[in-house]
């Protein structure tokens, strides 16, 4: 729950820097949002157990996940609005930058994990190397924050009266488009939260693996599934995008039957993640494309990445509470007759069940609102070009 709330909260970061950013200056609001990431993180990371302060830690990891979840949506919001103004005329290539950063973010921190449960045994893990990915990612908003330094343009004193919209009323101006987007985007967020921390905890809580087993087919099944994408990569079009959407929507639930008969049996584990990685990958690829049709040229920037990210996060960050949820209702009237890992995964089913209803209802939407001409124009430039 704590987990969640840090996304639940960044629509109000989003509306705080929509406030202040006409009235301060970009500088003195990249340092705050730069300060608020590093300090909610580095409090994490240094946060006493509840052995060691009680109720307190659990008080102060959440006030710290607040805090960062606002810095976060605030600097979300930075994003959008930077880009808007330094890439006006190339929006799609801000938006490219936008997604195969948060997809670099990804890689990164399978690479630190990997590296994290490599290096520690499993009670040196659960002593203090969970801690280390925390104060990795303050030395990279340290880094950060100095490329931007150097690097960085202000924005200029001439659009210091500018109007910022903040991008969650993308949702009242247009609903259609930005819930379909969010849908498409939710699906590929739920296959990556599955590959990336569901997967894991399986394997860990139910299968009794070791930590370093665990990182290693991770790491394994990731590189694999990356060299997949790369060789699929240039098949890809604004064309065929959403017939490929559709075919990889209807091998979901294949593919989550696999993983769980897969983990129930522990037979041909690295052959189930790998798949998951692998449509994982295939909706990485393919739902930018689709969803970049969904806005007209003037709203793309906001469009994409508003629905890119909150789809990713809301989707995503529901299906422990979804399991949860059908947990509690499973063992309240089966209790007697079902084992926990078959209750975990008749959530997961079902819960992946619906995606794939309302992403097939949000690909129908796509005649009505979906314009892909400018986009393929310029593909096509880019194309010739190089």
């Amino acid at each position: 729950m704590i987990f969640i709330l840090g996304y639940m909260v960044k629509p109000i970061g989003m509306k705080i820097y929509s406030q202040c950013a006409t009235c301060y200056s970009s500088k003195r609001i990249n340092i705050t949002l730069i300060t608020a990431l590093f300090v909610s993180s580095l409090v994490i990371g240094l946060l006493p157990s509840y052995s060691e302060i009680g109720i307190f830690s659990p008080i102060l990891l959440m006030i710290a996940r607040v805090l960062q979840g606002i810095a976060s949506g605030a600097e979300l919001q930075g994003e959008y609005d930077h880009l808007s103004i330094k890439m006006t005329r190339n929006h799609s290539f801000a938006i490219l930058g936008f997604i195969t950063g948060n997809e670099i973010g990804q890689l990164l921190g399978v690479f630190a994990y990997r590296g994290v449960s490599y290096y520690f045994n499993q009670a040196q893990l659960e002593a203090y190397g969970w801690r280390i990915p925390f104060f990795i990612g303050c030395a990279l908003i340290t880094i950060v924050f100095i490329i931007r330094v150097i690097y960085g343009e202000p924005i200029s004193d001439n659009y210091q009266k500018r109007s910022i919209m903040p991008s969650y009323k993308l949702l009242g101006f247009m609903p259609a488009q930005t819930l379909s987007a969010m849908t498409l985007s939710g699906l590929k967020g739920g296959f990556i939260f599955l590959y990336l921390v569901l997967v894991p905890f399986c394997m860990w809580y139910f299968m009794g693996y070791s930590y370093q087993k665990i990182s290693h087919i991770i790491f394994i099944t990731t590189i694999l599934s990356t060299i997949f994408v790369i060789i699929i990569n240039p098949l890809i079009t604004f064309v065929n995008s959403p017939t490929i959407i559709k075919l990889s929507i209807f091998m979901t639930l294949p593919t989550i039957l696999l993983l769980a008969w897969s983990f129930i049996n522990n037979q041909l584990i690295y052959l189930s993640v790998f798949a998951i990685a692998s449509l994982s990958n295939i909706f990485t690829l393919t739902v930018p494309r689709v969803i970049s049709g969904l806005f007209p040229p003037a709203l793309r920037l906001y469009g994409v990445t508003f629905s890119h990210q909150n789809g990713f996060v809301l989707f995503g960050g529901l299906i422990p509470l979804f399991n949860i949820a059908i947990g509690h209702l499973v063992f309240y009237f089966f209790h007697n007759q079902i084992k926990n890992h078959h209750v975990f995964f008749i959530g997961l089913i079902s819960y992946f069940l619906l995606m794939t209803i309302a992403s097939l209802i949000a690909l129908r939407k796509l005649s009505k609102y979906a314009n892909y001409d400018d986009l393929m124009k310029i593909s096509e430039k880019i194309r010739k070009h190089y």
